[in-house]
């Protein structure tokens, strides 16, 4: 529940945060804030503006925290101007992971007829976003840009990217999206405006997935839709992803039913057997395995008088493309050949 903050309510600009640390926890309401903001109910607008916040690793602005975990509702970075200056930026660079979660929110906001501020987030290889918010919005003005870099991916679960503009005349903020891939699970990416131009998105990545309850989107209400640009190489089948049913799928279900095993107590059999059954050439002769089979004792004097020599019986498969199909209730076990 911890807080650092500045703030101005005048002509003057809101001093900046700067964070140094390998790793950042803002948790149970923990914040950075910035703000432009009237000192007291009915004050002149102040018209400086907000203080911007970065979060970078221990050598400065050459290097990157490790992680950033914001974690609880109200924990978040924040800035703000409620008057004619504009809003603060905010500034974030992890070389492992960025990690958002239960509510949490890095907001960049404006009031008044200052533009909202921008966020820029590096989240180094994974940006992780769980029932949480990532959003720049005006109510008066022009609507912040959002740019979001990772190596690897940007996971989205039940949580929103937008830039939005409530007033007239302001135009959405643009967003940015470069990672490897974008995974979507009931998550929204939007840049809206009411009469003012939408916001543009662009969104580069080798592999975009997202459900049927994600959405993206660049509308105006009232103005011109922003655009939507998506350059991904690999498209997934469908270009949706389901989540998996509770109950395991029955296998004998997907068997369509001329295929049945069993008919009226009769069964068919398909059997593929090996290079000594089969003829050399399709159509061809092969030879009985009666030539090699050891009969049992006194099978031999009842087929053939004593001494005489095993019989060698050709037979020929079926033409090519004749299927054959037998039926039996029982095997044909005792059959030499």
């Amino acid at each position: 529940q911890g807080t650092i903050t500045t703030s101005t309510g005048g002509t003057g600009a809101a001093g900046s945060i700067i964070v140094n640390a390998n790793t950042v926890e803002l948790l149970s309401a923990g914040k950075l804030t910035s703000s432009s903001a009237l000192e007291f109910p009915n004050a002149p607008p102040p018209s400086g503006s907000a203080g911007s916040v970065t979060i970078e690793g221990l050598a400065g602005s050459s290097s990157s925290a490790q992680t950033l975990t914001i974690d609880g509702p109200n924990s978040g970075i924040f800035t703000e101007t409620q008057g004619t200056g504009i809003g603060g930026n905010i500034n974030v660079a992890t070389s492992q992971s960025t990690t958002l979660s239960n509510g949490a929110t890095i907001s960049a906001s404006s009031t008044g007829t200052g533009n909202a501020g921008n966020i820029s987030i590096n989240g180094g290889q994974l940006l992780n976003m769980s029932d949480s918010s990532l959003k720049t919005q005006a109510t008066q003005a022009g609507g912040g840009n959002i740019d979001i870099q990772a190596i690897q991916g940007v996971q989205m679960t039940s949580s929103t990217i937008s830039t939005s503009v409530l007033g007239e005349s302001g135009g959405g903020g643009n967003i940015t999206i470069d990672p490897q891939y974008v995974l979507l699970q009931n998550s929204q990416i939007l840049a809206q405006a009411f009469q003012g131009p939408g916001g543009n998105i662009s969104i580069t990545t080798n592999l975009l997935l997202q459900d049927a309850n994600s959405v993206i989107s660049a509308s105006s209400q009232f103005g011109q839709n922003g655009t939507i640009t998506i350059q991904s190489p690999i498209n997934p089948a469908g270009g949706k992803i389901i989540p998996l049913s509770q109950k395991p799928l029955i296998a004998t279900a997907l068997l369509s039913q001329r295929c049945a095993a069993l008919v009226g107590g009769e069964y068919s059999s398909f059997t593929v057997a090996g290079r000594d059954s089969l003829p050399a050439e399709p159509g061809g002769w092969l030879s009985s395995p009666l030539a090699l089979a050891t009969l049992p004792a006194g099978t031999r004097q009842e087929a053939r008088g004593e001494g005489e020599s095993p019989l060698l019986s050709l037979r020929q498969i079926a033409p090519p493309g004749f299927l054959t199909q037998a039926f039996a209730v029982e095997s044909s076990a005792g059959c030499v050949s």
